[in-house]
């Protein structure tokens, strides 16, 4: 199961819409890996891993990882834009890469709002 089943359906698929974003981006670095001969697969598989534990614990109504994830698409965001006029992609990576951005803001964002949001907050009794 992808999400606790007493999660609003905005939760769900804001999961749904991070999960997508980690796929876009394993796609993308296994098929540059695979054209360029570089190793980056390794380092970004590592992130992915670390990056799709935090969605999993989201999943779970850990509110603490609503917070590392807003953060890591902030920080991401940040570092994709400061670096973006010294990058050499070309610019259907960059639009893979803009894609995949944009469903993990729209799914912060979903994480943050309505029902989604009291739902993370509300105590869940053992």
């Amino acid at each position: 199961m992808i999400i606790v089943s007493d999660a609003p359906a905005r939760a769900r698929t804001a999961i749904i819409l991070l999960w997508a974003s980690v796929l876009i981006t394993l796609i993308q670095t296994i098929v540059d890996d695979f054209l360029s001969n570089s190793a980056a697969i390794v380092a970004v598989a590592v992130g992915l891993a670390i990056y799709g534990l935090v969605i999993f614990r989201a999943s779970r109504r850990h509110d603490w990882a609503r917070y590392v994830l807003l953060v890591w698409t902030i920080v991401a965001t940040v570092l994709y834009l400061t670096n973006l006029a010294a990058d050499t992609r070309s610019l259907w990576d960059h639009l893979v890469v803009v894609a995949s951005f944009a469903l993990d803001i729209i799914a912060i964002y979903m994480l943050f709002t309505g029902a989604v949001s009291q739902w993370y907050r509300e105590k869940v009794s053992a």
